[in-house]
């Protein structure tokens, strides 16, 4: 049954190519050796994400450092992602993301916990309910493009938010309230066809604003175009924000790798 599926893979993976090929060879215009993914005016992507978490809440005067995972026991979560682009010009493109994740967790603490002003003893039975979310808008131009290298920059207006509530076994509460982050991130990225069908993908970007806080985005990609509709891709993406805010700090970082399907028109 394995060599079945693996024989009908193979089979798949051949006709997909062979169709691309005939498809660039009919399309007017497309270059031979030219990468599938760029003949699209709207392209959509959702990708799964396994993100692993890291938060510092609370730090300053008189507060504990504390971590969801590590003293809360709240428990890392997939994210879906979802991006869209679409092409305005041959070397400019507009684009957006999101996501978001609720997480929940219960943990006994094994130390006190000062948290919003409000003081957890230890032993104290713990629920915590939080919300991260990332909403991005912004635009791509090619500054340099050949058939196999496109060099680019980036630019979007990124928020973040995050809503954390804690509640004890004594009723006792510790809303944060949300923190919110907007900044002008800018960047780069490269894109590097290996062959017409598949594509590295690299970009960095961030942003740190005086008094507000931080935001910056790194991310890997590589894709496989089956034909120019049709791509799947694996990657590895690194967000982190810093929220300043008087008298405390709060870090949030998420990374790990996704897998995405991406369908274009």
């Amino acid at each position: 049954m394995r060599l079945g599926r693996t024989g009908l893979l193979l089979i798949f993976l051949s006709w997909s190519v062979g169709y691309a090929s005939a498809q660039q060879r009919r399309t007017p215009g497309m270059a031979v050796g030219t990468g599938y993914g760029e003949f699209f005016r709207v392209e959509f992507q959702d990708s799964n994400w396994d993100a692993k978490r890291t938060t510092e809440l609370e730090i300053g005067p008189g507060s504990t450092n504390i971590s969801l995972g590590d003293d809360l026991n709240v428990p890392d979560e997939r994210i879906n992602m979802f991006m869209g682009t679409v092409r305005i010009m041959r070397f400019l493109k507009a684009r957006g993301s999101y996501l978001k994740r609720d997480y929940e967790g219960s943990a006994t603490i094994r130390r006190d916990l000062t948290i919003g002003g409000v003081t957890f003893p230890a032993l104290t039975d713990i629920d915590t309910a939080a919300t991260i979310e990332y909403t991005t808008i912004g635009a791509e131009g090619d500054l340099y493009s050949t058939r196999e290298f496109i060099f680019s920059v980036v630019g979007d207006y990124t928020r973040f938010r995050a809503d954390t509530i804690i509640r004890g076994s004594n009723n006792v509460i510790a809303a944060l309230g949300r923190r919110e982050l907007a900044l002008l991130t800018l960047g780069l990225k490269v894109k590097v066809y290996l062959t017409p069908a598949a594509a590295l993908v690299l970009e960095a970007s961030g942003m740190k604003k005086e008094g507000s806080g931080v935001l910056t985005n790194l991310d890997a990609t590589f894709f496989y175009n089956f034909n120019r509709f049709f791509a799947l891709s694996i990657g590895y993406e690194n967000r982190y924000a810093r929220v300043d805010q008087p008298g405390r700090r709060e870090i949030f970082r998420l990374a790990g790798g996704y897998f995405g399907v991406t369908v274009r028109f």
